[in-house]
């Protein structure tokens, strides 16, 4: 057998592992054979062959020393072979699934026995049969790693850096003990670049790629890297940390993409304001994803001069939230009129009103550049003055009086004139203002309980101080009725009038009563709903000498000192006086004629 046997490979095999098994009991035989069984060793190697006798001879002869070109581009192929064997005879083959691999690798029994490719340490192993059913554990089996040279793995690598099974089994090694530096990067490039690898582990290749580069601050290659990501490809958990690298890299571009596609949550406001600022400035359009980006810098405090101007053009939110806006827009002196303009449209239409949007009207005001929005949200605030009850800062109606004066505005005419009948000091202007308002009011037949206020600022109409004003305020599409009835204190009976209540104002109702000394005035009002008439206030009015005061000189007035001294029995008195009554009137008469 020693110079020119003619057996089988296998049968060299067995023969040969026979020998290295029994060299310490035949050590002659050994020696004997030592150079036949080497080279016969590395011609399978060659061959690519692998059996548990011919591993037999691999593992005696092979070392790191004496791993040429040739050992190392053919090794690798049989490095990792594993027997499985099952002598059930309804299973027909063997799956193995790497999970670092796109595809199963599916090996058929022969003999029940098979040979297949374990490269990492967590590969699956399914036993199937005929229909192609699978199992994983209900059926035994036994796995043999066949050739245990793992230890020249790295020297194969170093002479044979393009093997796929060696590049796998290297990989495995780096994920395991977590070793990503200088010497196991270029491992890491190459199982990325390889086709067959699955995307969720050319993923986290790439991850830990990018944190390599980040970490040991080579620049070109972590731009080269980023520049090349698809977001579509990114883990989420991994989106985050991309963008950073962005951010730090300044591929605002690239980072822009990413935050576009999948949103800003958990990003540092400073790093999205560093990303987004000149995208910012070149943004001339509304976008709704950029106006909520814009909102969410802006709302952290961490906003530029950029954000600030695309959120005054296009944000529209809370009104709270718009008026901060526009306070720090003023803060940077940037043109808010734009902003101005949404935020007062959007109050005339809710109706709602925070104490800080005055200073936005009157920002607004000074410039006036919507007429009919100017108007439309005065009109609001005056009409909840007058029939709300509303209260107005005194700098808004100063607003209401120079716009009166200039442009016709009945609500703000009529909460001007209610303001100030409330004031105690009028300049002369103001005085003139009221005096001439009020008595166009009073000649369309407009008459506001609050005139009265104004007795002993100016002249009053004269009826006005003679009569007492009941005011209503219901809805202008009711109609609205006074029922009511005047008696004395002596006389507490009598039949109700009823009257309708004018609406004299967006559903201001007034009704005027002249009442004398001693006279109570009892009513109650009644509007008609869809429900039918319904009730809704009752109340009395007594009358007494202060409410004679305000109409001294009057005829009224004298009427009621003559009723006073009949009820005193001052006999002398009253005849007096009704002597200067009848006389008053009779001269009256003589002076004037009605036209």
């Amino acid at each position: 057998f020693m110079y020119d046997n003619h057996l089988s490979v296998s049968k060299k095999a067995l023969l040969y592992s026979y020998i290295i098994k029994n060299r310490e009991n035949d050590p002659g035989t050994y020696e004997s054979y030592q150079e036949i069984i080497e080279n016969f060793a590395f011609k399978q190697i060659e061959a690519g062959r692998i059996s548990e006798n011919l591993a037999i001879c691999y593992e005696q002869f092979l070392n790191e020393e004496n791993i040429t070109d040739e050992i190392a581009d053919k090794l690798p192929n049989i490095m990792f072979a594993h027997e499985v064997r099952c002598a059930n005879p309804d299973i027909v083959g063997v799956y193995v699934r790497h999970r670092e691999l796109k595809t199963e690798q599916f090996v058929p029994l022969v003999n029940g026995r098979a040979v297949v490719q374990i490269f990492t340490e967590n590969a699956r192993i399914f036993l199937a049969d005929a229909l192609d059913n699978r199992y994983a554990m209900s059926i035994d089996y036994t796995l043999n790693k066949l050739l245990h040279l793992d230890h020249i793995a790295e020297k194969c690598y170093e002479k044979n850096k393009t093997n796929v099974l060696l590049l796998l089994y290297m990989y495995d090694k780096i994920e395991h003990f977590r070793q990503v530096n200088a010497d196991t990067v270029d491992v890491l490039k190459r199982v990325y670049e390889l086709d067959i690898v699955s995307e969720f582990q050319k993923r986290k290749i790439f991850s830990a790629l990018l944190r390599y580069y980040f970490d040991n601050f080579e620049g070109d290659l972590l731009d080269e890297a980023l520049e090349s990501i698809d977001w579509e490809d990114v883990n989420p958990g991994d989106r985050q940390q991309y963008i950073e690298y962005c951010a730090v890299r300044h591929c605002y571009k690239k980072a822009m993409d990413g935050i576009m596609s999948f949103g800003y949550e958990d990003i540092d406001a400073k790093r999205l304001l560093q990303i987004s600022s000149d995208f910012f400035a070149q943004q001339k359009n509304e976008d709704s994803f950029m106006i909520k980006l814009a909102w969410h810098i802006f709302k952290s405090g961490k906003f530029d001069e950029n954000v600030l101007k695309y959120i005054c053009m296009f944000y529209n939110g809370s009104l709270a939230s718009m008026v901060k806006i526009w306070k720090a827009a003023i803060g940077f002196n940037i043109d808010a009129k734009n902003l101005e303009e949404r935020i007062i449209a959007q109050m005339v239409f809710t109706e709602e009103i925070i104490p800080e949007s005055y200073s936005v009207f009157y920002s607004f005001y000074e410039h006036d550049s919507n007429r009919k929005l100017t108007s439309a949200f005065m009109k609001m605030l005056a009409y909840r003055y007058l029939v709300k009850n509303f209260k107005l800062p005194e700098k808004l109606f100063d607003c209401f009086y120079q716009e009166v004066r200039k442009h016709e505005n009945l609500p703000c005419l009529i909460a001007v004139l209610k303001y100030f009948s409330e004031c105690k000091e009028l300049t002369t202007d103001k005085i003139n203002f009221a005096d001439y308002n009020l008595n166009k009011l009073y000649s369309q037949g407009k008459i506001f309980p609050f005139f009265k206020d104004y007795y002993g600022k100016f002249p009053l109409p004269i009826h006005i101080l003679d009569e007492h004003y009941v005011e209503y305020i219901a809805d202008p599409k009711y109609e609205v009725k006074i029922h009511y009835l005047i008696t004395s204190v002596k006389q507490d009976e009598g039949e109700y009038i009823t009257e309708e209540m004018p609406d004299i104002f967006e559903g201001i109702r007034v009704k005027d009563f002249v009442m004398f000394q001693d006279e109570i005035l009892k009513y109650y009002i009644t509007e008609m709903r869809p429900e039918g008439e319904v009730e809704t206030l009752r109340s009395s009015v007594h009358f007494d000498e202060t409410m004679d005061n305000e109409r001294a000189g009057s005829r009224f007035h004298n009427i009621n000192m003559m009723l006073i001294a009949k009820e005193m029995n001052d006999d002398e008195t009253l005849i007096e006086m009704m002597t200067d009554y009848a006389t008053e009137r009779e001269n009256v008469k003589k002076m004037f004629k009605l036209l």
